[in-house]
């Protein structure tokens, strides 16, 4: 197995490009670099992203015309600065079957502020997603893959939950916030068998030319199948609103 270890925690770069690279106009978390993988990889094969943000926000971004993954990891101190997080480490492993990107973002106590970090991801290519966060919102775009995000906890809430996924879904995937809303945003053609639930009875479901079977709907949720899926899809926002969008 073969590990690039990224200079990460004292070692910043500033960012030469611009919201130019964003699509969407989603802008960058802030101006400094905190990791960026070697120019050299194969993006044509296969990279999963496994973060773990202890508090705060996070955005993914994937598109091919990328020429790397960077990372970017910020906090705000006591006076308002946003500087590079002092508790932010990234690797990357290029292992079978798949590449990995490993992104550890934790509270420090020298953190300042009131600790916690935003963090955006651009990526040229995923296939599998794994986020844990709490506090702030998640958005990930052109993601694909088996997808895995659980924003909050019993013990801290996590916000909002958006996904825009770049093709169609027919791997597992599990979405859940704590203390916000949930929506997932699908091409056509995807499928799933989907288990949906909203802590305040607030589901939406629009997908005007898939084919789509409802089945049991209880205290616990609703269960729905599109396009005849196979994997599992379960959405829940345990105290906000649940939105599926499929082809829109």
């Amino acid at each position: 197995m073969k590990t690039t270890f990224f200079t990460a925690l004292l070692s910043v770069a500033l960012l030469s490009g611009g919201c130019h690279l964003f699509p969407n106009e989603v802008q960058p978390a802030g101006p400094v670099q905190v990791a960026s993988t070697p120019p050299d990889i194969d993006w044509s094969q296969p990279l999963a992203l496994d973060l773990d943000n202890q508090a705060g926000s996070v955005t993914i971004i994937v598109d091919a015309t990328f020429r790397r993954a960077e990372v970017f990891a910020i906090t705000t101190t006591d006076d308002g600065r946003r500087v590079a997080a002092p508790w932010a480490a990234a690797d990357y492993q290029a292992a079978e079957p798949r590449a990995i990107l490993r992104v550890l973002c934790k509270r420090g106590p020298n953190a300042g502020g009131d600790g916690k970090t935003d963090v955006t991801i651009r990526l040229p290519a995923c296939a599998g997603l794994r986020v844990r966060n709490s506090i702030g919102p998640v958005l990930a775009t052109g993601v694909s893959g088996a997808i895995d995000i659980q924003n909050g906890s019993d013990v801290e809430l996590g916000g909002n939950v958006t996904v825009e996924v770049g093709s169609p879904l027919g791997t597992p995937m599990m979405l859940r916030s704590a203390g916000g809303s949930v929506r997932l945003d699908l091409p056509t053609s995807s499928r799933g068998l989907f288990f949906v639930h909203s802590g305040v009875n607030q589901i939406s479901f629009v997908a005007p030319k898939e084919e789509t079977q409802a089945g049991a709907a209880d205290a616990r949720g609703w269960n729905f199948d599109l396009n005849r899926g196979e994997h599992q899809v379960r959405l829940i926002a345990d105290q906000g609103p649940v939105t599926v969008r499929v082809g829109l």
